[in-house]
């Protein structure tokens, strides 16, 4: 790492040399070479305060360069090297790769712009392969010029200090000293250079870092100290050397948290081991695993480490002090323990550890100095237990001989799983050690804590050869464990009687007979765990089968033999226990929850094995749960089985158990997609369950979804729309509520496509099926429109300007054009913003057209007639209702109209004090947006007034009512808002000049209008009635053929006044007229009945009667004499 300079501060014209740099001594390569000391001190002769002129010339500088030297080609060095730095050639300093020292001493001297963070790469390698060769001179000058290079390292981490401890050259290490190196700097790996020093034996090297104050008790990145290096390499000066110059804690942690007499005695450092001791080591320290230097002694086999450990403990306890001088209390405790017997964190003892290790000598010198044989580690494990588990029997013969009285203790002796070393032999099947054991009289009948014996423990290891041996000597075959299992249980259940020779040596037992017939605490016998073994333990089925094993044995879930075949579904265990009798008796039998081994396969899926049972005669009889063997196919969704089932018997296949469930409900709930299909396919009826559930709300779920669609694409699914379409199961609705991801399939159904879809005789058909009665009404309606439609055109051509006088014709072709329309774009799926607002448009004016047709009727066509006469004298006065509405509603919009709070925030801070010192409106908004609230929040009945339109149509809204006043003016009045009501009092007047003019003047004015006008109303309405029905009849005799019309029409027509008349509206005096047969009488007090007879006139005189009646009637007041020259005419 480069150290960082303050550019501000210059560097000293000339470098500064220390009394060590001129006294250190040069080498032999130096001294023979007087201009390399010239170069080297020659620096110091001139004052540092000198100038330019006061340099030495370049004649009594070195002649030779740096290039001259054979080393000054880089490349050979970069081969070996690799370097963090990547500096580019054109940022090098060319006086120090080309240039000659004098150069560079120039350079240095003169140059105050040189940038001494980037150090060449040709530097730092001539930097160190200065330090290799021990040339002080050169390298003094490459410091000289570039310092920061005691600071660089290569890519392992080391620096030039690193290289020079390790050449030990001392005269290199003082300069690296000198010019600022750390000694204590590690490298990658955490190496010092004193570890350095230590690893290359280089004993000067360590002494004179120690001088420099080198830290001796740095770890390396391993956690070793330089202490515990020195024990590892057994470099016995080294560790004197730290020893006598350092201070160290001769007892520190090291690699692991073990001490340096760890490190002794796992490298088997002799010579180290005795220097610590004689430093007063404490030889009772545990590493961070809990062991002591005994045990690691013994661990890696270093025996002569070991012996010096016990001698030292023989001569600690014979000189009467604690560990490493120490007399304490635990010290004292750990010798009368002794050491050879010292427990670690495990409870293992030096013999464990030996044992365990297989080294014989250093077994039998554990014994030799007094190990406990019969010491047990934490789990009571004892040195035999792990000689019996390694299989050593050699090591197990020393062990037992050692102490022949303790043999027997030794042998019966069990470890917290019960296991004697006989068990352990056995479980890792050493079969020569077993019979080893078995000769020294080791227990055979022990039982560990599952209650195995040797012999039930070694079958199930599938220990063969340990198995045999314990038959051979006598194994008591009939022993069972805490399960009540024998050993051929245990041997077929953990398949050791795949072995031949272990399977024949139990058939050959005199116990098998009685091995065969037994029965476990859960009521198994061999041949149920044979059959359940499948086709691995076919052999042993059959032959089990030979000895007499029965197939009607139940276990304690009332199983037999056969149950367990057919779940496994071995057709060969099958067929081989239906060959039986008894095999053939158990099919029919039910377990306890009343299936037969034909239910049992149904369930596990076994195709083959239900066809074998159905072959051979099995009934298809329910559980208890009332299912049949396809319920329970059909729940494990195997296909196949459904197959061979409904092969065999296809009246099940609508066969509901006790909660009312058919198959196909349980291949729903169960997401079973190709049962569904297959189901469906057969025609299986579609029920409901006990609660009133199909198969579909079962199917409609999210974790249902193959089921689902395998429903949508079936080609009963209309089936399915058809009866549940109207109920709370509808499978639309649930499809969208739970699985909308199949919406489009659903919808893809009634889309067929003919033809290529690369050529024009690509098409698409929709086929919805539930939109067909709207799709017919739709043809209806555009036949209907559009045949009216073209009637009026011809009526256009055949009366010419005359179809345009009535309004009437302008209003039926647009209903005509605009109903049309909307069926087309139905007819075409054209769905769009626009067919809808056509749609709408369409509504209101078909069926206004209907109510102008309603005019025909007598019952209520006068009313009609009377609607539009009114809407004719309201649209008279509309134009002063429009004008007094507006006069309101703009003032209410000045009112009302808050100031634009997005434009005032744009506004800059200037503007917006200046605006809120003028105007408490804009006050308010700034203060609320100083606080980071909403100035702006208003009722929804204010916003209304905040555009002239809305302002207008709220007040038109409040004309006829709906003032909304608490939300429009008492609550902006009260909410100390100044923006919702800033003008109060003109606020106030106005609304109560809108309540005196719109509500109350309006209102009244068209009461009074109403009111008064009624009566003319009424008698226009009978009038206009009067004259629609005449043309209407005139139109209908027109377009009727003359011999049809000859048959229908009447000259004689019976007059009988009532009260339904519109002659009910004429005077009494107008009665006694018309009873004296006046002619005169008005034309208002015509009967319909006598008007009728108008029909027996000709067309043409007809209809110009008919014009000349309506306009007079579009006066209020007909004049008599026209009434009489008209009714004169007409008689």
């Amino acid at each position: 790492m480069q150290r960082t300079q303050d550019p501000s501060i210059r560097r000293p014209s000339k470098p500064l040399i220390t009394i060590t740099d001129v006294v250190m001594p040069l080498s032999q390569e130096a001294s023979e070479n007087p201009t390399l000391e010239h170069n080297l001190y020659h620096h110091c002769q001139s004052d540092t305060n000198s100038t330019e002129d006061s340099l030495p010339d370049s004649d009594s500088m070195p002649s030779h360069s740096y290039q001259d030297s054979p080393w000054a080609q880089p490349k050979a060095l970069e081969s070996l090297l690799k370097w963090e730095s990547r500096i580019d050639g054109d940022d090098l300093d060319t006086a120090s790769v080309n240039g000659s020292r004098s150069e560079v001493f120039a350079s240095f001297c003169f140059s105050t712009i040189k940038d001494y963070n980037q150090v060449s790469r040709s530097e730092l390698i001539s930097a160190i392969m200065y330090v290799n060769q021990n040339r002080a001179g050169e390298l003094f000058d490459l410091l000289v010029e570039q310092p920061d290079l005691v600071e660089m390292r290569d890519n392992r981490g080391n620096y030039l200090i690193h290289y020079a401890v390790t050449r030990g050259f001392l005269r290199i290490i003082d300069l690296l000293v000198s010019r600022g190196a750390d000694p204590n700097k590690p490298n990658s790996q955490g190496q010092t250079p004193l570890h350095l020093a230590i690893m290359e034996q280089q004993v000067a090297a360590l002494n004179h870092l120690i001088l420099l104050g080198c830290n001796a008790e740095l770890a390396n990145n391993r956690g070793a100290q330089p202490i515990h290096l020195a024990c590892e390499l057994n470099d016995g000066e080294s560790l004197k050397e730290l020893l006598r110059s350092a201070r160290i804690d001769i007892n520190a942690p090291g690699e692991f948290g073990g001490t340096v007499i760890h490190c002794c005695c796992r490298k088997n450092s002799i010579e180290c081991l005795r220097i610590v001791l004689d430093m007063g080591v404490d030889i009772f320290k545990t590493d961070a695993i809990g062991k002591y230097p005994v045990h690691v002694a013994v661990s890696s086999g270093s025996l002569d480490c070991l012996r010096i450990l016990l001698e030292y403990e023989a001569t600690t306890k014979t000189g009467g002090l604690g560990v490493g001088g120490s007399e304490t209390e635990g010290a004292v405790n750990f010798i009368d323990n002794h050491l050879i017997n010292l427990p670690d964190s495990e409870g293992e003892t030096a013999l464990h550890l030996a044992v365990n290790s297989g080294n014989i000598e250093m077994i039998d010198f554990c014994l030799d100095h007094g190990s406990d044989v019969a010491a047990m580690e934490n789990h009571d494990f004892t040195a035999v237990h792990y000689a019996a588990r390694r299989g050593e029997v050699m090591v197990l013969s020393r062990l037992l001989n050692w102490r022949p009285e303790e043999t027997v203790s030794l042998l019966s002796g069990v470890n917290r799983n019960g296991h004697t070393p006989l068990h352990l032999a056995v479980m890792h099947n050493h079969a020569d050690l077993t019979a080893y054991l078995i000769k020294w009289r080791s227990p055979m009948e022990v039982q560990d804590k599952d209650g195995w014996t040797p012999l039930l423990l070694a079958t199930t290891k599938c220990a063969i050869a340990a198995c045999l041996t314990l038959i051979q000597f006598g194994a008591n075959l009939h022993a069972l464990d805490l399960s009540q299992r024998n050993v051929l249980h245990l041997a077929i259940i953990h398949g050791a009687l795949k072995d031949e020779a272990l399977w024949k040596k139990i058939r050959e037992h005199g116990l098998y007979k009685r091995l065969v017939g037994e029965e476990d605490e859960y009521g198994c016998t061999a041949l149920h765990y044979a059959t359940e073994g499948g086709i691995s333990m076919l052999c042993v089925t059959r032959d089990l089968l030979a000895s007499g094993a029965n197939c009607l044995c139940q276990n304690g879930a009332r199983e037999t033999p056969l149950h367990l075949a057919a779940k496994q579904g071995c057709v060969a265990t099958v067929e081989s226990l239906l060959s039986t009798d008894h095999g053939l008796w158990s099919m029919n039998t039910s377990d306890a929850q009343g299936r037969t081994p034909l239910h049992i396969a149904a369930a596990h899926a076994q195709a083959h094995v239900v066809s074998l049972l159905i072959a051979k005669g099995s009934s298809f009889r329910r559980c208890q749960k009332g299912r049949t063997p396809l319920h329970w196919a059909a729940q494990a969704g195997s296909l196949e089985t459904c197959k061979v089932i409904l092969g065999a018997n296809t009246c099940i296949i609508d066969a509901r158990d006790f909660r009312g469930m058919t198959a196909l409900h349980y291949a729903a709930q169960k997401d079973h997609d190709s049962v569904v299909t297959y189901l469906m396919d057969k025609e299986a009826k579609f029920t409901q369950d006990r609660n009133g559930l199909y198969f579909t709300s079962f199917a409609f779920k999210k974790e249902n979804l193959k089921a689902a669609r395998a429903i949508i694409n079936n080609k009963r699914w209309d089936e399915i729309i058809e009866l549940l379409n109207h109920t709370d199961q509808c499978p639309i609705e649930k499809v969208i509520r739970e699985i909308p991801s199949l919406c489009p399939i659903i919808m893809d159904r009634y889309i067929k496509e003919e033809g290529n879809p690369g050529k024009p005789n690509y098409e698409i058909f929709y086929t919805a099926g539930r939109r067909r009665i709207q799709t017919i009404l739709s043809y209806v309606i555009a036949f209907t429109s559009a045949a009216c439609m073209l009637q009026d055109i011809i009526l256009i051509f055949s009366e010419g300007l005359k179809f345009f006088k009535d309004l009437i014709n302008f209003y039926s072709l647009g209903v005509f054009a605009v109903a049309t329309a909307y069926a087309v774009m139905s007819l075409h799926k054209v769905i769009d913003h626009n067919f809808i607002e056509l749609g709408a448009i369409a509504l209101f004016l078909s069926w206004s057209y209907f109510v102008i047709h309603l005019m025909r009727f007598k019952i209520v066509g006068i009313f009609v007639v009377m609607f539009f006469q009114v809407a004719k004298t309201l649209g008279k006065s509309a134009v002063v209702v429009v004008i007094v509405l507006i006069s309101c509603a703009l003032p209410f919009f000045v009112l009302f109209k808050l100031p634009d709070f997005e434009a005032f925030r744009k506004m800059p801070e200037a503007t917006k004090r200046a605006l809120a010192q003028c105007f408490p409106a804009y006050e308010y908004i700034y203060k609320k947006d100083m606080n980071g609230s909403d100035p702006t929040e208003m009722t929804p009945m204010l916003s209304t007034f905040q555009t002239p339109e809305l302002a207008i149509l709220n007040t038109f809204s409040m004309a006829l009512g709906d003032f909304n006043l608490v939300d429009t003016i008492i609550g902006p009045l009260t909410d100390d808002n100044l923006l919702t009501m800033h003008f109060p009092e003109v606020t106030l007047v106005m609304f109560v000049i809108f309540l005196l003019f719109a509500p109350m003047s309006l209102t009244n004015l068209l009461v009074g209008l109403a009111v008064g006008d009624i009566d003319a109303v009424r008698q226009q309405a009978a009038i206009r009635l009067i004259s629609q029905t005449v043309d209407w009849h005139d139109r209908i005799e027109a377009a009727l053929p003359r011999k049809l019309y000859g048959l229908i029409a009447s000259s004689v027509w019976k007059s009988k006044l009532s009260l339904d008349s519109p002659s009910v509206l004429i005077s009494k005096e107008e009665k006694n007229n018309m009873n004296c047969g006046s002619k005169t009488a008005d034309f208002s007090v015509l009967c319909l009945p006598e008007l009728l007879r108008l029909m027996e006139l000709k067309n043409k005189e007809t209809r110009e009667l008919i014009a000349t009646m309506n306009e007079q009637l579009n006066l209020r007041e007909l004049d008599e004499t026209t009434t009489d020259k008209t009714v004169s005419k007409i008689y």
